[in-house]
This record gives C-alpha cells, sequence and structure tokens, in this order.
C-alpha cells in the first residue's frame, strides 16, 4: 500500500535534517493549490505561469466575501503545513503567539 502522505524536511547547516511527518495526504495539498488558484483568478491576478491549468473546486459562491474565501484557504495551510513544522522547528514561536491568541490554533 503507498502512503499517500505529505511530509516536509528541514535543512540545517551543519546540522543534521529534520523530517516532519504532515499528516496531510497529497491530494488535499493539491486541493488547496486548486483552492488558492481559483481565488486568484477569481479576483483577477495575474499568475506567472499562464500556462497552469487547475480546475478546483470553488471555495465559496460568487456572492460570498473574497476575503472569507482566502481566509479559508490560508487557515488550511497554516493548520495543515505551516504550524506543524514550527512545532518542530521553533515551539516557542507557537507557544507565544497562542498565549496572546494572535494565532488560530
Amino acid at each position: 500500500m503507498i502512503n499517500n502522505e505529505c511530509d516536509a524536511l528541514v535543512l540545517y547547516n551543519n546540522k543534521q535534517p529534520v523530517h516532519i511527518p504532515l499528516h496531510i495526504s497529497h491530494t488535499h495539498i493539491t486541493k488547496m493549490t486548486e483552492n488558492l488558484h481559483d481565488y486568484l483568478i477569481e479576483n483577477h491576478v495575474k499568475s506567472r505561469s499562464s500556462s497552469l491549468e487547475l480546475c478546483g473546486a470553488y471555495l465559496a459562491t460568487q456572492d460570498e466575501d473574497p476575503v472569507s474565501k482566502l481566509s479559508i484557504v490560508l487557515y488550511d495551510l497554516w493548520k495543515n503545513v505551516i504550524k506543524p513544522i514550527l512545532n518542530v522547528v521553533c515551539p516557542s514561536v507557537c507557544e507565544f503567539y497562542a498565549k496572546r491568541k494572535l494565532i488560530l490554533i
């Protein structure tokens, strides 16, 4: 059986690399990419790669606030990728902001 989960590999200068399991599937990462791409297209943000062809499902209807749609994408990225890496690399950063309720956990 093939493991479909993605991992992070942190490379340090003069230290051993650190392997961080992210517990997120390649499918979920692809969906996050598609959702961000959809948001950017809907808001007329130009892409460096005009050949990029992603056809993901929209996070919100056309009547919804585009800021809330972007918030969903960024929160998903924070929760599933960035925060797990920071928890290993620099846990004091997450603890500092969590105590001040500055970052959603």
